[in-house]
């Protein structure tokens, strides 16, 4: 049994009543080696703002570039099997030691990741949860939904998971304080056997380690990348007319490789990610993947160049 740090995200849509949530399951004992990564893209990348967030990265070239590291990093990071196939990852740009011209520096794992990312979406769930008595109810009904979706969905009895501790994008813009004991209550009383809490596993949302945040911030904009996506087309964001659509190419990579359908059962990928989607129909809710929710968007031109996309290493 493996024990996972799950690292939480959520944004509403752009149209309003959508809602996204985002897992992200990283081993602990790789933790330190993925924010070591996360923390070297982000210095190289010479950003200086505070704000590290996709609706925050504006113009600003080095924000795209500390981005696009970040991305990187961790879509390679989900790779579980065939470590023969490791691509190099991007991260950024470094001095060199015999002059002031800065190279390019890419860089390796030293181990399999074997992190695990779950995104979750309610294209109607503010509306469909309407009956809930406020927000911060809503938040915890479609956490719980997701988190257990995507833990159902990523680890089996062959691979279990022991959730070590929860760690979430800030608690004070809720209307009232999580109940955080009845969200691990109901997660131990409603897990399958094989996902299961640590006993001294807490959920956090505020006063977060430097380390833990590099993770959700990172988080933010893997999320942010697949909000831009659903609601532009990936037609639109293979033409690199904005920087923000740039940043979506790695959501294209985990996207079509969902639409090949059993090819990701020889992938480097297995079990590494999973990308659904729920919603209310006849007072039952029905789940499907994301990707097709996005892919059926693309111009019937656009779909084969969109298919045949491959993410640079």
């Amino acid at each position: 049994m493996t024990d996972y740090m799950v690292f939480h995200d959520e944004s509403k849509g752009e149209r309003g009543e959508e809602f996204w949530h985002a897992f992200f399951w990283v081993p602990i004992a790789f933790l330190p080696e993925l924010t070591g990564f996360l923390a070297f893209a982000y210095r190289n990348s010479g950003h200086m703002g505070d704000e590290r967030s996709f609706k925050c990265l504006g113009h600003s070239q080095a924000a795209h570039r500390y981005a696009n590291c970040w991305l990187t990093i961790l879509k390679q990071s989900l790779q579980s099997c065939k470590p023969h196939l490791a691509d190099p990852f991007d991260c950024g740009r470094t001095l060199r030691a015999t002059s002031s011209r800065r190279e390019p520096a890419y860089c390796r794992f030293t181990r399999l990741p074997c992190c695990k990312l779950s995104v979750f979406f309610l294209p109607n769930g503010l509306r469909e949860l309407r009956l809930c008595r406020d927000e911060t109810a809503r938040f915890e009904a479609t956490f719980l939904m997701g988190l257990k979706n995507g833990g159902h969905r990523l680890f089996s009895e062959f691979a279990p998971c022991r959730i070590a501790g929860i760690r979430l994008d800030r608690e004070r813009h809720y209307q009232r304080p999580l109940d955080k004991a009845l969200l691990l209550r109901r997660i131990a009383e409603e897990a399958r056997d094989y996902l299961s809490l640590s006993p001294d596993c807490t959920i956090e949302g505020e006063a977060l380690s430097e380390r833990e945040q590099l993770v959700i911030d990172a988080l933010d904009i893997l999320l942010g990348s697949f909000r831009h996506a659903h609601a532009h087309g990936l037609s639109e964001a293979t033409r690199p007319k904005a920087r923000k659509r740039r940043l979506t190419m790695v959501t294209h990579d985990l996207l079509t490789r969902v639409d090949r359908g059993d090819g990701m059962r020889n992938s480097r990928y297995r079990d590494g990610y999973t990308l659904r989607r729920a919603w209310l129909e006849e007072g039952r809710w029905r789940f499907d993947d994301l990707h097709s929710a996005i892919i059926e968007r693309v111009r019937p031109e656009d779909r084969q160049a969109t298919l045949s996309f491959s993410f640079p290493a």
